[in-house]
């Protein structure tokens, strides 16, 4: 039987804490990254968007690091990192990035959609 739109409602994640989150172990130690909400998975593919118009084909790099920008986060969900940040995280090892992207991706589908669309655009 199909849920109602209550049923369905209230199936929605109250907090950050509700989303699903997933440990990542890097040579510098433990990290968390989180699933976006909709509304963040639509904001971050905007702002994928609006870099692309600015950077052109530049855009790629540093796509990593605004994946872990976004999706790094505490024990309780909240984001880890500013988007101030991502210069400096662009400045990690590739082998630490890969393994957040990779998580990351695993819980948002970047790869199949975003990292396509910043290629194609």
């Amino acid at each position: 039987m199909a849920l109602s739109r209550t049923e369905f409602l209230n199936l929605a994640p109250k907090s950050l804490a509700d989303m699903p989150r997933t440990e990542v172990n890097t040579a510098h130690g433990v990290l968390y990254v989180r699933q976006l909400n909709s509304n963040e998975k639509d904001a971050f593919e905007l702002a994928i968007s609006k870099l692309r118009a600015e950077k052109g084909d530049d855009v790629a790099i540093g796509f990593r690091a605004h994946v872990a920008a976004w999706t790094c986060c505490d024990e309780i969900g909240s984001r880890l990192f500013e988007f101030s940040d991502v210069d400096e995280l662009g400045k990690f090892d590739a082998d630490t990035m890969t393994k957040i992207f990779e998580a990351s991706d695993a819980l948002n589908g970047f790869t199949t959609r975003n990292r396509d669309a910043v290629q194609k655009n």
